[in-house]
């Protein structure tokens, strides 16, 4: 109990240092736009011109838009296709770039940018492994569900919750490679499913983040729905963003934390006086 609310306490203060998530921020925000990018030309040339701009950068409703409306056309949904699948992987590279380094300077081992290169390839095998696994389960999931069909919502439940604890298996992975000073993915990866099998703090730390970002999506889309094409949609999408983003490096701050105070200062890796950007 007292490793579990230091974690809670930790991981909150952790993640009041804003400043660390702004590089991702800035990575997503700028995906997001190559992301609408054809669609916005088809816009403003007139091809799709009964195409809401406003609405396309305020609401998910994007690619309906193109399929539906009769100026749409194959090219430019496959162009806004092949874009958007593309961008997917760039963002989990951003991701496992700099969650090194917001890692290290948590831990107070490395700068940040120090941190993120020294943890990159080590947490993109990581998670290029967590991936699979995911996929895995999707598809036995699906082949369990078309044989029997009566089964299908109850495996579909519990391939979600596996899918959620592969997400929770990962983040203390990546914790526990800083903070013991791991590389190998295949090591960091079993101690990330051991450690949240042997303390069930883990679960609830990461019910509580699971359900901040559930939360955030509800109010999201309940004010969508709401106030449709409003012009101040658009900046809410961007605090939306940074709010679902900050809820995400909570959780890794409190998957660090827990990890810190389950493991004694001589096994952690040494600390460094300075870490900043």
């Amino acid at each position: 109990m007292q490793n579990f609310r230091a974690a809670l306490e930790g991981g909150l203060r952790d993640a009041l240092r804003l400043r660390l998530a702004l590089p991702l921020y800035l990575v997503g925000l700028v995906l997001g736009v190559l992301n609408a990018w054809p669609a916005l030309i088809g816009a403003s040339s007139g091809t799709f011109e009964h195409i809401n701009v406003q609405r396309l950068l305020a609401s998910s409703d994007m690619l309906t838009d193109l399929i539906t409306k009769d100026e749409s056309t194959g090219a430019a949904t496959g162009m806004w296709v092949v874009i958007a699948l593309l961008l997917v992987p760039l963002y989990a590279v951003a991701y496992n770039l700099f969650s090194g380094g917001v890692l290290s300077v948590w831990a107070g081992q490395r700068r940040f940018w120090a941190g993120c290169g020294h943890f990159f390839l080590s947490f993109t095998a990581l998670g290029i492994m967590l991936v699979v696994l995911g996929l895995l389960v999707i598809v036995l999931a699906s082949v369990v569900a078309t044989l029997a069909p009566n089964a299908a919502i109850p495996t579909m439940v519990a391939a979600g919750i596996l899918l959620q604890l592969l997400n929770l298996a990962g983040e203390y992975a990546r914790a526990l490679a800083v903070t013991l000073e791991r590389q190998n993915p295949f090591v960091l990866l079993g101690k990330g499913v051991a450690f949240c099998a042997t303390h069930p703090g883990a679960l609830l730390l990461g019910l509580a983040g699971l359900a901040i970002q559930l939360g955030l999506v509800a109010a999201h889309r309940a004010l969508d729905s709401a106030a449709s094409g409003a012009a101040w949609l658009m900046l809410l999408d961007q605090a939306v963003v940074l709010v679902w983003l900050w809820a995400k490096l909570l959780r890794l701050a409190w998957a660090r934390a827990y990890v810190a105070s389950a493991h004694p200062p001589a096994e952690a890796a040494p600390l460094l006086a300075a870490t900043i950007i």
